[in-house]
């Protein structure tokens, strides 16, 4: 299962104009495992948890063309 994971990380990740990463160690992580060495910068590390009463999208500054969000995780109990 990890060779075809890191498969289709490398073929979802090379046609996406950015990334997302929780923690510097899942970016590192992505970075090895879809080849992306050359393309770290385009990966930006957002922490899961926010403070919803300092973080308040500005909806004047939503972009017009819609954007494409797609989200690779791995399905565990424990994540609720």
């Amino acid at each position: 299962a990890g060779v075809i994971l890191s498969r289709v990380l490398q073929t979802t990740l090379c046609t996406a104009n950015a990334t997302i990463a929780v923690s510097h160690a899942c970016r590192d992580n992505l970075v090895l495992r879809a080849h992306l060495k050359t393309e770290r910068q385009r990966i930006s590390i957002i922490p899961n948890a926010i403070d919803p009463s300092k973080f308040t999208p500005n909806p004047s500054k939503r972009p017009e063309k819609r954007i494409q969000v797609a989200v690779v995780s791995r399905l565990v109990y424990r994540k609720g």
